[in-house]
């Protein structure tokens, strides 16, 4: 693994991994423990496509693992919307129904059961050429979304599953150079600010596309 897969690795392990940054939390007497600012839970349907066969489950997630597309760009929301749609699952993939007591094809759908307060978005960029048997950057361009609305994306209504955009971090890659960077936005004025090596006011409009977003943050509105 190269100095740069092992650094986009250890960016999202942080997150996923609460328990690094709770005994902080505990000494500052913060009530809301990072686990729960950023867990959320799916709801999960798999159906054999021969007989029917359901089966449903649970699952905790920390953040929302999106892999890219080939197209020209695209918004975060469409992506979202692309992450949802229920998929054919088949070959090694395919479920054992226990109902046919074999590998059938089968359909992979979920929803949200439950909304984290501060939902994250990881884009999966870095992607592997079986016949180059080298990994390579996925440089598709996303424009992010200001807002964001969960309704369609719920096992169950929930009033205001709305959120707003407050942290855009980027990854920069050029052979073996990786360059993270972020733009966040400071909510006593709404202004958005760049950290890099440094910190200033961002004056163009921070909502254009982008070929080096790596990961987006919401948090929930109320």
């Amino acid at each position: 693994m190269s100095l740069i897969e092992m650094i986009q690795q250890e960016t999202k392990d942080f997150l996923e991994d609460p328990d690094l940054t709770q005994e902080e939390l505990e000494k500052g007497n913060q009530n809301m423990s990072i686990c729960n600012m950023f867990q959320g839970e799916f709801f999960i349907t798999i159906t054999c496509d021969d007989c029917g066969e359901q089966i449903n489950f649970r699952n905790e997630f920390q953040c929302l693992d999106i892999a890219l597309i080939k197209q020209k760009n695209i918004s975060s929301n469409q992506l979202l919307e692309i992450y949802f749609t229920p998929s054919l699952m088949i070959g090694e993939n395919a479920w054992i129904c226990s109902k046919c007591d074999e590998q059938n094809a089968s359909f992979h759908s979920f929803k949200i059961s439950k909304i984290p307060e501060i939902l994250v978005i990881y884009f999966k960029r870095l992607e592997y050429d079986p016949i180059k048997k080298v990994n390579f950057k996925n440089s598709l361009a996303i424009i992010p979304n200001e807002f964001l609305d969960l309704s369609s994306f719920l096992q169950d209504p929930l009033e205001n599953p709305t959120y707003s955009l407050f942290g855009i971090i980027f990854h920069q890659k050029k052979e073996d150079f990786a360059h993270f960077f972020s733009f966040c936005k400071r909510e006593m004025d709404r202004t958005w600010w760049e950290f890099n090596d440094g910190y200033q006011p961002i004056l163009q409009n921070p909502f254009k596309f982008s070929e080096d977003i790596q990961f987006l943050f919401y948090h929930r509105n109320y």
